[in-house]
């Protein structure tokens, strides 16, 4: 079921295709217009600048797989939720199912491991995701549990853990991105209101910049959050999201944040102290919420739910005449690539492993669209490679690389 951590979602299978496919030709004209509105920048795309047959491409078979059925413990994979290659080529693997951190280098071969279970110096709690970014030193910062961050250093020694400073305004702030001159762009929920069963709550999210010692400098933005219906089943409570309704997700990019507020084709670029400086706007294919497509989501939501008590809740829940969007959110998640370039993910039905992400260039452009057919997570992409996560039919899970082509 949905759950109020974008980042908290497990991995389910392993392929990935092969090409990279344009979204249609393109006519006569430039598919994009640049325009100042009050010192803001404004780029609308009304296609993507790939024609047929262009685009990137991606190697059929991955060049670097590290992980194992069985084994040497060091190559036992379980719970990635993250993994990222230094400038030196080493990977790291976020490991939250050992609660660790392990280096490997370009060859894939072990190098280090650091962290345990915990909750002091280096240590990690039961539900950290161990997400991470690289600061300007090459050091690298790993997410706790809110509102702590561990530094380790390239080569795996521990260097210190962070304590986010809580802002006056919303609860204790988790790290969601690093930014060039080694501050960190963090996230903190805003109280919701009162509960009362049957009725809608709404409550916000607060995007703020601390530095790297963890004192709070700025506020950046503010974001709604999706609403929340507060469903009541024979004294059992829960506060599902309402039906095909989307978080907002914000990222870091070198000197400011981009946003993405409700699920729209739009991204807004905020500096620093949050001024907007500029806004960025595509077309890809909505899917309007009609009453087949409303039933074909529910089916595939409920079909993700094996906990019989769940279940239930969600079922009378879904019986319920809800409040239901014109239309399905047009993203999931955003990501920006070493490049620069802005990666946004295209909504999916609950469980449906194809995935979509529209490109769009350092600027704005929306380039296209590169689509995984297979159960390939990606976490990081760079010039020329992509690395991601699987897992196969037996559960066991790898960390892959493939080759990318950028012509």
């Amino acid at each position: 079921m949905s759950v109020s951590f974008g980042w908290l979602r497990f991995l389910v299978g392993v392929s990935l295709t092969t090409t990279v496919g344009a979204c249609g030709s393109s006519p006569r004209g430039e598919p994009f217009t640049t325009r100042d509105s009050a010192g803001v920048r404004i780029v609308t795309s009304t296609r993507p600048a790939w024609t047929d047959g262009g685009g990137w491409r991606i190697a059929p078979t991955p060049d670097l797989a590290i992980g194992a059925a069985d084994g040497s413990d060091e190559y036992l994979l379980s719970s990635v939720w993250d993994a990222t290659r230094l400038a030196t080529g080493v990977i790291v693997i976020g490991v939250a199912g050992a609660h660790e951190l392990r280096w490997y280098d370009s060859a894939g071969r072990f190098l280090k491991k650091a962290g345990r279970k915990g909750s002091g110096p280096g240590e990690f709690s039961d539900f950290a995701d161990l997400r991470m970014w690289s600061l300007p030193s090459g050091r690298v910062a790993v997410r706790d549990i809110f509102p702590r961050v561990n530094v380790f250093d390239t080569a795996g020694g521990f260097a210190r853990t962070i304590v986010l400073e809580a802002p006056m305004t919303a609860s204790r702030p988790t790290l969601i991105g690093a930014l060039a001159d080694g501050s960190l762009l963090t996230m903190a929920w805003e109280a919701e209101g009162a509960i009362v069963p049957g009725q809608v709550t709404r409550s916000a999210v607060r995007y703020f910049r601390h530095a790297e010692t963890g004192v709070l400098m700025t506020e950046i933005g503010r974001a709604e959050t999706a609403p929340r219906y507060i469903h009541n089943l024979n004294g059992v409570t829960h506060f599902p999201y309402l039906p095909l309704t989307a978080e907002p997700v914000a990222v870091a990019d070198s000197a400011s944040m981009l946003l993405i507020r409700r699920g729209d084709p739009v991204i807004e670029r905020l500096d620093l102290d949050g001024r907007l400086m500029a806004r960025y706007a595509w077309q890809p294919e909505r899917h309007p919420v009609t009453p087949e497509f409303y039933r074909r989501y529910v089916a595939a939501d409920l079909a993700t739910t094996t906990d019989p008590q769940q279940k239930r809740l969600y079922e009378a829940y879904y019986a319920l005449t809800l409040p239901l969007p014109d239309s399905a959110p047009s993203s999931r998640e955003l990501f920006v690539d070493d490049t620069r370039h802005i990666w946004v993910e295209r909504f999916r039905f609950p469980g449906e492993v194809h995935r979509t992400w529209d490109i769009l260039d350092p600027g704005g452009r929306w380039l296209g669209a590169l689509s995984f057919p297979g159960r390939f997570w990606f976490h990081r992409a760079g010039g020329d490679y992509l690395l991601g996560a699987t897992m196969d039919s037996l559960d066991v899970e790898r960390v892959e690389r493939y080759r990318l082509s950028r012509p």
